[in-house]
């Protein structure tokens, strides 16, 4: 069975457990310094405390942030278990992190849920929809649970993602405006998703937010337009009634879903039309420096202040969050002529220029949407270009913000970094540049601000010797003043309030003011204002707007004269540009367009306006002359009457009367997972169950796999316990199970009985840091492992007729160690490679002396219209009593709880048809999209995408006393989907067809027929 080893290992960390608690702190941080962080965290002391309705785990730092999480579950919980017309039967577990970045879930199996605190206080999420959003995911699964075994698992997975997703965002969120934008624009461009790409839209991938974004729509059309009522009754069809969810629509609603669906489309199509009949696509006299690429994400465009660079961020697809730019993207610096001259080839290469939408014909319903889809088909591009990325430097791989130096010799810019314990968080570097071959690159090391704290949001004073940022610490956010060149801070100019959330700083040219951006969780995004000027330590600031509930004023930009602001604001339900005047309290609106803006920015003359205009799969670059905007509407009097902040309507104030009173954390083994399962012996079929057991926070966990055999009425079993309480992770397994095996002149294979005892240990080794994005992901892992195992043939056909030796009977213990590091992308970019050695030895018990070392390295080399090359070495080199490596056949996975030797594929051969001590193989693939948007729906399974990969692979396994190596080449074709079964399990499904070349038999062109085969398993 698959053992839980992904995290672990290192023999010196293993030492840790024997180590009192007191050095051992100080040794893991002096280990931590020299091999890099781990995962577990044991220097976290978690506590817990409960409500009527919640059991809350949370470690140090986090105590008022968990006592505001319990507070807005537990309020928020009446109406959502009305809704939903289920109640609690236990309390829910809720488990704060860092370790969950920039993410959370809930699970349907714990009924608990996890979320990480810094995405919680996002102005993009907020806590209370965050917390609402998985509440209502756990009260999703009770309500259609019945008593039969598993049923919560099995209808839970049976609900398409679009209505799981989407009922939660309906129940917990509110629908903003950049929301509204994102449909509006897959409308218009008649690139809403697909039924079947909705119903499975995590698992399928690319267009998740807009997956997310479709089913909070589609949810809250059909209980808005038949009644929220029905809500409870669909839930309650579904459960009690023995019928799949689409059958629990028609029922509910009268009305399969399709017809349903298309009612919402037509509806989608009217509001689109509305929208846009008064409102242009952009600013009337806009020009594009970069049209629109689909795909392309273009954001924060910024011009240094000499005029001769641009700092801007890009990446591939349109990564958003609820409507709102994943800011972490790469950073890339280009000189301002190369960037206008790539922007003047992607409009030739196109052949077609962005021109302002007129008004839509008046038309019936059912030509309406191919109407729009004529009027606006100029936004798609037909063909894509050079890819953009080339055009420029990348200072970094991953950026939230950023800002130039006076003098535009530096950019200061915030990136993703681990903390002290491996933990993402956010650091401002500042950076020297320097011009390298036309190219402005970095120039020396990166000072780094405040290396204890997370910083973010730099702005450079005028001077271009300090630098302001957002420091978190002690709970809250502050705006600190730094040294540019050494990072120490200067000063504290302004310590946020309780629930508000600071970024965007702007420091007016004179240097006299500083305006940013004021965010009340859950609440509103205002703009503020602070002077400068005055004693060091004055941390007084002002209201600047007051939006409406939900609303944002955001992304302030100062004018040349230092006399007014530019923002974006969807207070009129678009993003649209508006212009603040300080000195007579006067705002105005700017633009009136329906794809919405962001990020605007001023031209170092302070005459041009340049922004990001938004499409349905990404965005362009547009900038437009300031003399040309014109007020679309004004509002008078625009500062608000009152200076102080108002707390967040859906944040009650902690309660009196819940009792938060912590209590230390206990690691309590309970039940996660209990399944019937069956394999094979050597006799007949096998029957038994597999139960998991772990703690709430996964600090240990134990598995059983138990199976009786029919015919051989022998039990086998399997138990593994593993411990992460410590800085390295550690185990043991026990089994006693039969595997499936070969002699080691491999002439036979057998079925032998497997007595095993294995102690292992495990750490992450040399990564910068721990978390899930990419910039500090676990990619390198060490293991260790003894295995006391004693073997004995079970296949009795062999009694007798081979020798003990070859069977390999008795006492077969290995020690091996192993390192694997995986720098992949997918299957499309990047490498990984893996090393093992393994020896049998006396030394510890073992009745065989061997030595196996294994190693393999995969490399995927992405080409042009997203093709790729792929190849993948292997080899083995074993000396002593040691079974063969194996080499041949197709691409194998072991569907049956039947364990057997590691087989690598040789596509055109029979499977293991070479065996031997050495072994040495390798595959090359050229991979092509057949059919890149396919979206095929089976019932409940799907099929994404085709491609086909064209092979070619050469290996030999051989004994160097019988002949020496030859290369046997195979070579075919193989079909590739990516399939969902049951709308979450995914997998990726082949069939291809390969012909044996060359061998080293006589005849090998004509005597090998092309070997047909396929399954389901992931190739490399």
């Amino acid at each position: 069975m698959n053992r839980h080893r992904s995290l672990f290992c290192t023999l010196l960390s293993l030492s840790l457990v024997l180590i009192p608690a007191s050095a051992q702190a100080r040794l893991q941080s002096q280990v931590s310094d020299i091999i890099g962080p781990g995962v577990n965290h044991p220097e976290r002391q978690w506590q817990s405390f409960e409500t009527p309705h919640f059991q809350v785990h949370y470690y140090q730092g986090f105590a008022n942030f968990a006592r505001q999480a319990a507070e807005v579950s537990e309020a928020g919980l009446a109406r959502l278990t009305a809704d939903l017309g289920v109640s609690l039967p236990h309390k829910i577990p809720l488990i704060i992190t860092e370790d969950q970045f920039w993410n959370g879930y809930a699970e349907p199996l714990r009924t608990r849920i996890v979320l990480d605190p810094r995405f919680a206080l996002e102005p993009t999420i907020g806590l209370r929809r965050f917390l609402l959003h998985e509440l209502t995911h756990i009260l999703n699964f009770l309500a259609v649970e019945t008593p039969t075994a598993l049923s919560r698992l099995i209808k839970s997975a049976g609900l398409p993602s679009w209505f799981a997703e989407g009922l939660a965002q309906y129940e917990a969120e509110y629908w903003a405006p950049e929301m509204d934008r994102m449909l509006r624009m897959h409308v218009l461009e008649d690139s809403l998703l697909t039924p079947a790409a909705r119903n499975a839209f995590i698992l399928l991938g690319e267009r998740g937010g807009d997956g997310y974004n479709e089913g909070y729509a589609l949810v809250r059309y059909l209980f808005d337009t038949y009644g929220h009522h029905l809500l409870k009754e669909l839930l309650a069809n579904y459960q009690h009634q023995n019928i799949s969810f689409e059958q629990a629509i028609a029922l509910t609603f009268g009305k399969p879903l399709l017809q349903l669906e298309a009612e919402w489309r037509d509806h989608q199509a009217r509001v689109a039309a509305e929208h846009i009949q008064h409102r242009q696509a952009s600013l009337p006299t806009a020009k594009s420096r970069i049209p629109y690429q689909k795909g392309q994400t273009w954001y924060q465009p910024k011009a240094s202040p000499d005029g001769k660079w641009w700092a801007y961020q890009l990446g591939s697809g349109y990564p958003t969050v609820r409507g709102y730019i994943y800011g972490l993207l790469p950073l890339y610096l280009a000189s301002a002529s190369t960037l206008s001259d790539y922007g003047q080839s992607v409009k030739a290469h196109q052949n077609k220029a962005d021109t302002p939408a007129t008004a839509p014909t008046e038309t019936s319903d059912s030509s309406l949407l191919s109407n729009l889809r004529h009027r606006h088909g100029q936004d798609s591009a037909d063909h894509e270009p050079e890819p953009a990325k080339k055009i420029g430097h990348e200072l970094s791989r991953q950026a939230l913000d950023f800002a130039w130096r006076p003098d535009s010799k530096a950019l200061a810019y915030t990136t993703l970094k681990p903390n002290a314990n491996g933990n993402s968080t956010f650091k401002v570097q500042v950076q020297a540049l320097k011009v390298v071959n036309d190219s402005l690159q970095a120039d020396g090391t990166a000072v780094e601000l405040d290396p204890a704290h997370s910083t973010h949001s730099a702005a450079w004073l005028p001077d271009g010797q300090s630098i302001l940022a957002v420091t978190e610490s002690d709970g809250r956010d502050h705006i600190d003043r730094y040294d540019a060149h050494t990072g120490e801070r200067m000063e504290r100019l302004y310590s946020a309030a309780d629930n508000q959330q600071l970024r965007a700083l702007a420091v007016s040219p004179d240097g006299q003011q500083l305006a940013f951006e004021s965010h009340l969780t859950d609440g509103m995004t205002h703009l503020m204002l602070k002077s400068l000027e005055g004693a060091p330590g004055s941390t007084e600031a002002r209201l600047l707007t007051r939006p409406g509930q939900g609303q944002m004023d955001r992304q302030p930009v100062w004018a040349a004269d230092g006399q007014s602001l530019y923002f974006i604001s969807t207070r009129t339900g678009f993003a649209d540009l508006h212009r603040l005047e300080l000195n007579n309290k006067q705002m105005m609106r700017l633009s009136q367009v329906y794809s919405g803006l962001d990020t605007p920015g001023l031209s170092p003359d302070g005459q041009q306006l340049h922004f990001v205009r938004h499409h349905a799969y990404g965005t362009s670059l547009e900038q437009v002359p300031l003399q040309h905007l014109k007020a679309y509407e004004q509002y008078p009097e625009s500062f608000p009457e009152t200076q102080t902040l108002l707390p967040p309507p859906f944040l009650p104030p902690l309660s009196d009367k819940l009792d938060f009173s912590p209590q230390n954390y206990i690691p309590w083994l309970a039940p996660d997972l209990f399944v019937p399962v069956i394999g094979r012996d050597e006799v007949s079929d096998q029957i038994g169950f597999l139960a998991q057991f772990s703690d709430l926070l996964d600090q240990q966990a134990l598995s059983l796999l138990l199976l009786y055999g029919i015919g051989s009425q022998r039990i086998g079993f399997n138990t593994a316990y593993i411990n992460r309480m410590f800085d390295t992770s550690f185990g043991i397994e026990i089994g006693d199970m039969p595997t499936l095996s070969f002699t080691t002149d491999g002439s036979q294979f057998f079925i032998q009985r497997d007595q095993s005892l294995s102690l292992f240990a495990a750490r992450p080794l040399f990564n910068e840091g721990s978390g899930d994005t990419a910039a500090t992901r676990v990619a390198r892992f060490a293991t260790l492992e003894l295995n006391i195992s004693r073997q004995s043939n079970l296949t009795t056909e062999l009694n007798g007729t081979i020798s003990q030796r070859q069977l390999r009977e008795g006492f077969n213990n290995s020690l091996s160690l192993s390192f694997s590091d995986n720098q992949a992308r997918g299957r499309k970019e990047g490498y990984s490679y893996s090393l093992n050695l393994s020896g049998g030895s006396w030394l510890w018990g073992s009745e065989y002396s061997f030595i196996a070392s294994n190693a393999e390295w995969r490399q995927y080399i992405p080409t042009w219209g997203n093709q790729t090359l792929a190849y993948y070495v292997a080899g083995s080199a074993m000396t002593g009593e040691t079974r063969p490596a194996l080499l041949g056949g197709p691409p194998l996975n072991n569907l049956l709880v039947l364990n057997f030797q590691n087989i690598i594929p040789l596509r055109g051969f029979r499977l293991a048809e070479l065996q031997g001590p050495l072994m040495l193989a390798s595959n090359i693939e050229y991979r092509v999209p057949l059919i890149p948007g396919l979206y095929l729906n089976l019932g409940d399974h799907y099929l994404k995408n085709l491609e086909l990969a064209a092979y070619v692979d050469i290996g030999d396994a051989w004994y160097p006393a019988q002949r020496g190596a030859f290369p046997h080449i195979g070579s075919g074709l193989e079909l590739r989907s990516d399939v969902i079964l049951n709308r979450r399990n995914p997998f990726q499904l082949y069939f291809g067809a390969g012909k044996a070349l060359l061998g080293s038999g006589s005849n090998y062109l004509t005597q090998r027929p092309v070997e047909f085969y396929g399954g389901f398993i992931s190739v490399f």
